[in-house]
């Protein structure tokens, strides 16, 4: 599904399959990265909507991983074994538990299923920018969701999007959140300016970037957090 000039969501719910994260790809100049892939669950939904899109798999260089997270990047073994170099890229804090295919800390028990491991070929870090024909991906950590969460942005026709990832709409899970750096992160976003963003778990939407907007998400995000370890809610 065409969301902007050069950016469609290909995974996520209501595209690949219910279990899955959000999946944005961003194409340009014959090059494409994806954002996220979802899970073996909807790899093939995922890659006939890539195909739909226009855009020959060919092109895809690379997969950046928000998080660890079962329902965002456990898709990226199959997709590397479908087609020879394509590689991962996800932050140092995340990479063990791809590697290893922890079912714990990347949620693949609470799905009832397995994590296939794979290699992270990259490792991005705060600030890293990754070229996606005449464009621009700049990377941001966002721990908090988990800790080696990213946020990532690109300017679209004037526009600046940010793909949040889990940061504004992700659960609290125990054995990889952390409420404190979750609460910097977004104060961090809070003190940024986009356009647009998306979000983790979303229909095919994109959202106006504005304070109101993020404020409700994080008291959201935190009181969710706070409810889960049985303390009291945050104060508006």
């Amino acid at each position: 599904m065409k969301l902007l000039e050069g950016v469609f969501q290909v995974g996520g719910a209501s595209l690949s399959h219910p279990e899955d994260g959000s999946a944005y790809l961003i194409e340009d100049g014959g090059e494409a990265v994806l954002i996220d892939c979802g899970s073996h669950l909807g790899v093939n939904r995922l890659l006939k909507n890539i195909r739909s899109d226009g855009v020959p798999l060919g092109k895809i260089k690379l997969i950046v991983g928000t998080q660890g997270h079962f329902d965002h990047v456990e898709a990226a073994s199959h997709l590397k074994r479908r087609h020879r170099g394509l590689e991962l890229g996800m932050h140092e804090k995340d990479r063990s538990i791809v590697e290893k295919g922890d079912a714990v800390r990347t949620c693949a028990n609470f799905y009832g299923e397995r994590f296939h491991p794979t290699k992270v070929d990259l490792i991005l870090r705060d600030g890293d920018e990754i070229s996606v024909g005449s464009r621009v991906l700049r990377t941001f950590h966002l721990p908090g969701h988990t800790n080696g969460h990213l946020g990532l942005s690109v300017d679209v026709n004037g526009l600046s999007v940010l793909f949040a990832g889990s940061t504004l709409t992700g659960g609290f899970w125990l054995h990889s959140s952390n409420l404190a750096q979750w609460k910097r992160s977004l104060d961090r976003l809070l003190g940024m300016s986009f356009d647009l963003f998306t979000e983790s778990h979303s229909d095919c939407v994109i959202y106006a970037y504005t304070k109101e907007r993020l404020l409700k998400a994080k008291s959201a995000v935190l009181n969710e957090a706070l409810t889960f370890l049985g303390m009291s809610p945050w104060p508006s």
